[in-house]
């Protein structure tokens, strides 16, 4: 297992309010890689690939958040 992954999501368009005041966006969409490449690879099929996001999960701090 490596250190880190990629996780490729999407955010919602709506916004929503927190209880503390702070607003939010809704993950829709989620899915893990274990590389960058495989992550860009699956956004470039996606029918709209500016609203998906690629980002670095460090996995010992996922492990402990999780």
């Amino acid at each position: 297992m490596s250190d880190s992954f990629y996780v490729l999501f999407y955010i919602e368009e709506a916004s929503f309010l927190m209880e503390n005041g702070e607003t939010t966006k809704w993950i829709y969409e989620a899915k893990r890689f274990e590389t960058l490449k495989q992550a860009k690879e699956e956004k470039q099929k996606l029918d709209e690939p500016r609203k998906f996001y690629i980002f670095k999960v460090n996995a010992e701090y996922w492990l402990k958040r999780v």
